[in-house]
């Protein structure tokens, strides 16, 4: 594997805001080789022809490509499979990483084998400006601190997907296998969440470790639409749809389905109690925190019902190569 990052933006309807991302790229420090890829997903507005443009006049590696079916990570893998270097990074279209931001990660991952997904510190831009309650839930919007230390994050450790990068020899064993991702994470307008959280069980499926890094800092330019009530609603209810199947990858410490089944009934019927008491609460006092409480707990509660099976289908399917995962 040639040493050296690739970029991956994967962008839906970008053109408004792609430019000062792409400006802060070619401002970065790097001492190896890396190349820039975009992947226009499904967009209706001029990305494609916009990105073009603002890169032709460049000196940077770059490519750009179309992937016509939506969903964020159809577009990912589409780059990943057209990547040239050892490291990926998933770089959203409003992140604007900072000047050093490959050089320390590629240093990070370099001196250690052992980390399969290497993750930095997303600073909301114009932090001024934010309402009183974004500190609160500032990871729903993939800022702010992701581990308590810089190191490995651990068994149950996860990343936002904005600004981390990954081993590309663990993704083409992945894809080599017949997977990619069994969730999903933004189509369109649609805020479907879980695919970042699911490379990282990917990661250490293959015995390597989910790291965190302070130092590794880039802006979210995070739109003034995206700061409302109802947006963060419409966010937690996007990343709750997708539970259960993260359990799936649990498949290691069973022989068959039944004991996770099991288990989460046991975890909706908590999540249950969760829903009528945060609803009797904000019955009484209606604030923010127990509002997003019980939109969360009621989105679980729809998707358990509604993903069992589809957790169930997963862990079956990786089942079939347990004699490949690394111990």
């Amino acid at each position: 594997m040639t040493r050296g990052i690739s970029i991956l933006i994967c962008t839906y309807n970008g053109s408004s805001k792609l430019k000062e991302t792409l400006d802060y790229i070619k401002k970065l420090k790097f001492d190896h080789p890396w190349e820039l890829i975009v992947v226009d997903n499904n967009s209706t507005d001029n990305t494609f022809d916009f990105v073009g443009q603002e890169l032709n006049e460049s000196v940077l590696d770059f490519s750009i490509y179309q992937c016509n079916t939506p969903g964020k990570m159809n577009a990912f893998w589409l780059g990943v499979r057209n990547a040239k270097y050892a490291f990926v990074l998933d770089c959203d279209d409003d992140n604007w990483l900072f000047p050093d931001y490959l050089q320390k990660a590629f240093e990070i991952l370099e001196a250690n084998k052992a980390i399969g997904a290497l993750g930095g510190k997303g600073i909301p831009h114009n932090i001024n400006d934010f309402p009183s309650w974004f500190e609160i839930y500032q990871s729903t919007y993939a800022v702010g601190p992701q581990g308590r230390e810089n190191g490995n994050l651990g068994k149950n450790g996860e990343l936002y997907g904005a600004g981390t990068f990954f081993r590309k020899d663990i993704l083409e064993k992945w894809s080599e296998l017949g997977f990619t991702n069994f969730l999903s994470c933004r189509k369109g307008t649609e805020l479907t969440s879980g695919g970042d959280t699911e490379l990282c069980e990917v990661v250490k499926l293959f015995g390597y470790e989910v790291w965190y890094e302070e130092s590794l800092q880039f802006f979210h330019d995070i739109e003034d639409r995206k700061l409302t009530e109802d947006y963060l609603f419409k966010l937690k209810k996007g990343i709750a749809s997708s539970f259960p199947v993260l359990y799936a990858y649990k498949f290691k410490n069973h022989k068959s389905f039944s004991p996770i089944r099991a288990e989460l009934r046991g975890v909706n019927y908590q999540h249950i109690k969760g829903y009528v008491l945060s609803s009797i609460i904000y019955f009484i006092k209606r604030d923010l925190k127990n509002k997003v409480l019980m939109i969360n707990y009621r989105q679980l509660i729809r998707s358990y019902f509604k993903n069992l099976k589809e957790t169930e289908r997963v862990f079956l399917q990786l089942k079939k190569h347990s004699k490949i995962w690394q111990e």
